[in-house]
């Protein structure tokens, strides 16, 4: 269920409803991570620094458990899981948060985005979060979603599938008047044709 409206003072705002779906919110947390401000380079180079340490540990415990070392193999093993695992920490989390938004919102699953010419707001069953623009660090669209950013780390999302292609262009017309930092994600066919089969 989508309600669009072509951007001028009088048919703000646009609204939009949508199903929230958990693996969509896992998805959008994923790109907020993925595209937030605070120091982006360093967050690529711990990445790839516990990528390598995890291989290390793991090379180490193979060597221990050739020469009979079955504890030392076993806790450098750990160490190795541990390390692969951390950069899933926040889908865990992510998991985690839409499992209880689910429950708290057992009689429905609909979510209401507004976008207005003062900010944006979303709200469901459990409440109602609202952010001016001025508040609003940067917007960024990737294949899937429109992310407005309330902090370097944490952003509204409104998924496209609930967008009109008229619309869309209106919206980044928009967000260029108010916000600072507008950025679009590039796009190949092989993502969108990866977004239009989740989609279905």
């Amino acid at each position: 269920m989508v309600a669009g409206f072509a951007y001028n003072l009088r048919t703000m705002p646009y609204s939009y409803v949508f199903d929230f779906n958990r693996r969509e919110h896992v998805r959008a947390c994923r790109q907020t991570d993925r595209h937030a401000i605070r120091r982006r380079w360093l967050r690529r180079l711990t990445r790839l620094a516990m990528t390598v340490g995890g291989i290390f540990f793991a090379a180490v415990a193979a060597g221990q458990w050739v020469q009979g070392a079955y504890l030392t193999a076993w806790m450098f093993l750990v160490w190795s899981a541990l390390l692969a695992l951390t950069p899933l920490f926040s889908t865990f989390v992510a998991y985690g948060n839409a499992r209880q938004w689910e429950k708290r919102n057992a009689g429905s699953r609909s979510v209401t985005f507004d976008i207005q010419s003062d900010g944006v707001s979303s709200s469901s069953g459990i409440g109602r979060m609202e952010m001016r623009w001025v508040g609003i660090t940067q917007v960024v669209e990737t294949p899937e979603f429109v992310l407005f950013y309330i902090t370097e780390k944490m952003a509204m999302y409104l998924p496209k599938r609930a967008i009109s292609a008229h619309d869309l262009v209106a919206i980044r017309d928009l967000t260029r008047q108010h916000v600072p930092t507008v950025r679009r994600e590039s796009v190949s066919r092989k993502s969108l044709n990866a977004v239009d089969h989740r989609t279905r």
